[in-house]
């Protein structure tokens, strides 16, 4: 009852406490819920952890990733470590530890994975037989997804070069629209337009894509140059901060956030 009433206190938002004091307070009285919600509050999920292993509470110790490790990914690792190094097969929860961190969201690298659990020879093969299966089989269709793409975009490419080829080498034929009134303009794209309508030399449906690419490409260029010559500065400089904070002040770093 006590303990319901210090939980209730703790949650208040009226109450006014030391979260750090309370916390002291909950360990020396040994009060499981008000240390779990304090150290949530300050965000502590490693000594969650860390208690749920003293504990050997497994059920609570993977609540507690599910709950925060998207936030902090690292709490999935210790959690394998941990598991991978009991005394005990614990093949179930290292099975739903696996199955958790295939998540994008958390994303941690298969060979990190193996080499936790191959560290301890103790753990029979099973325990990651099916882990190891999924991630082949995921590697297995990206390669086939990255094949595809690679024969579309040879497609793309012969098809293109055809092209550059057929305009540089043979002659056009224009179908312009029977609407169209002469004198007409035509343009290599294969876009017809009345002379009148055109105020520049280049398609007016296709320019704007082609100077959007030709702005991208001069400001690769011009980002390059930049960069280079950053880095010789740094280089040749024995104040690096002092170069580094007058470059963003001009704003030449600031090309790649941009384009984020």
């Amino acid at each position: 009852a006590n303990f319901q009433k210090a939980m209730l206190l703790l949650k208040s938002q009226q109450a006014c406490y030391d979260v750090n004091q309370a916390l002291v307070s909950a360990k020396i009285h040994k009060f499981e819920k008000g240390m779990i919600y304090l150290y949530e509050k300050l965000r502590l999920f490693g000594e969650i952890l860390q208690y749920y292993m003293e504990t050997g509470n497994h059920k609570r110790l993977i609540r507690a990733c599910v709950n925060h490790g998207t936030t902090d990914p690292d709490l999935w690792v210790q959690a394998l470590k941990y598991f991978a190094e009991h005394e005990d097969p614990c093949e179930d929860e290292i099975a739903q530890v696996l199955e958790h961190i295939e998540d994008p969201k958390i994303q941690l690298a298969p060979l990190m994975v193996l080499q936790i659990l191959s560290s301890h020879a103790k753990k029979p093969f099973g325990v990651i037989k099916d882990y190891v299966i999924r991630i082949l089989q995921r590697e297995k269709d990206q390669i086939e997804e990255d094949e595809k793409a690679i024969e579309k975009f040879q497609h793309e490419t012969s098809t293109m070069r055809k092209e550059i080829e057929d305009l540089t080498t043979k002659p056009t034929t224009f179908m312009p629209s029977r609407d169209l009134m002469l004198p007409a303009v035509h343009f290599l794209c294969k876009h017809s337009y009345h002379e009148q309508v055109i105020g520049s030399r280049e398609c007016p449906k296709c320019a704007p894509e082609y100077r959007s690419v030709m702005e991208i490409k001069e400001q690769v260029r011009q980002s390059a140059s930049q960069h280079e010559l950053f880095f010789k500065m740094l280089e040749g400089s024995n104040d690096g901060f002092g170069v580094v904070a007058e470059y963003f002040g001009r704003g030449i770093l600031d090309f790649e956030k941009s384009e984020d």
